[in-house]
């Protein structure tokens, strides 16, 4: 839990605009869903506006307004470049190396993790091909969403934190801390951009819930938090497990 949550952390995207557009877990979410319609619905001759709009409102991941102004934001952060169609009438876009680049550092930071219980496993998912990990393995995790799966379902102690901008990243923060160290709001305002006030609104609450613990310098895990996240990623390390286990065995 502690490597999955440091890695959390260190991935996570603090992009002011980004994070107003489309919170980092409705990102990931709708990036897998561009994946799949990519790599795995069309053979890599790109995406449309409206097919990825329309996938993001079928699983309630947000509306339609905002659907077209995160795609746009991806075209202008340099995430989704054109793809030539062959229909002139609709815009075609694909993932750019950053894009793809973003996605796999998740799959080994959550790998990496695994490897402190299954390392074979791991080593054989972070060495996977890409035309693996963007094939089927995107694919099951796209199923999976289309099929209402989710991950906070399971947990839905969690849920508020996860719904909340910077919430369930400010939790892994907690986890990741070392020993004899705190977290002060000061510093999690100015590590996740947000203001105080908002970091203060969440601390109390997970205090109050025991998910954290004020101390004199500032907040550390509480009693609860351990547990909560086990079942967390007891989840997501099964959802990524079996996702690698989709992936053809290579001869």
């Amino acid at each position: 839990m502690r490597v999955a949550s440091a890695a959390g952390v260190r991935s996570y995207d603090g992009s002011w605009l980004r994070n107003r557009l489309l919170n980092d877990r409705g990102r990931y979410l709708a990036s897998i869903l561009i994946l799949d319609i990519h790599f795995n619905e069309t053979g890599g001759a790109g995406v449309t506006t409206a097919r990825v709009r329309r996938d993001l409102v079928a699983c309630n991941i947000c509306s339609a307004g905002r659907a077209t102004a995160f795609i746009a934001g991806l075209r202008f952060g340099r995430f989704m470049e054109p793809v030539p169609a062959r229909n002139l009438k609709e815009k075609h876009f694909g993932p750019t190396r950053l894009f793809l680049d973003a996605h796999l550092m998740r799959w080994h930071n959550l790998f990496s993790a695994i490897a402190e219980m299954d390392p074979d496993m791991a080593h054989r998912a972070r060495t996977a091909p890409e035309s693996g990990v963007f094939g089927p393995a995107i694919n099951f995790m796209a199923d999976l969403m289309r099929a209402g799966v989710r991950v906070f379902d399971m947990v839905p102690h969690l849920q508020h934190y996860a719904d909340r901008e910077v919430g369930f990243v400010l939790l892994l923060n907690l986890m990741a801390l070392e020993e004899g160290t705190t977290l002060s709001t000061v510093q999690a305002a100015q590590r996740f951009s947000v203001s105080r006030t908002h970091v203060s609104a969440l601390l109390r609450r997970a205090t109050q819930e025991g998910l954290a613990r004020r101390e004199a310098t500032g907040f550390v895990a509480g009693p609860a938090l351990g547990p909560a996240l086990a079942d967390f990623f007891s989840v997501a390390f099964l959802f990524f497990e079996r996702a690698f286990l989709a992936i053809p065995t290579q001869r």
